[in-house]
């Protein structure tokens, strides 16, 4: 029979296994995806491969580049151009995303994901995109 202390010991190391392994956006690895919660509004792929993210609704994507990352307290901040930013958590969760258009100010909101590092986009749509 174990102690409890040692129940204690395995699980905090267990817990802490499974959090190093999770990624972080400020890992800048992967591909993330995020999933507006209208399904008018674009989907949004963030991509460190490529050092894009991607606005796609339901006939193009725009492309940006990722121009800065920071993080505090409240989560993570990725700016994709002067006018747009999106933010979540380091590990993904609910977004908001704000940009200005035209003067006129536009927030979507949902959730992110950590998707992986293989290809999600297809080849025709990447070309379109571009």
């Amino acid at each position: 029979m174990r102690s409890p202390l040692s129940i204690v010991l395995v699980l905090l190391l267990s817990a802490g296994a499974v959090q190093a392994g999770t990624p972080g956006l400020t890992d800048r690895n992967g591909r993330w995806i995020c999933t507006p919660a209208n399904p008018a509004w674009p989907q949004i792929l963030i991509d460190f491969e490529e050092d894009a993210c991607r606005r796609c609704d339901q006939n193009t994507c725009v492309t940006y580049p990722i121009m800065n990352i920071s993080a505090d307290e409240g989560g993570v901040r990725i700016n994709f151009s002067h006018d747009a930013a999106l933010r979540t958590q380091d590990a993904g969760g609910p977004y908001r995303e704000s940009m200005t258009v035209a003067g006129t100010a536009l927030v979507t909101t949902g959730h992110c994901a950590f998707h992986g590092t293989g290809d999600i986009y297809p080849p025709d749509r990447l070309e379109n995109a571009r």
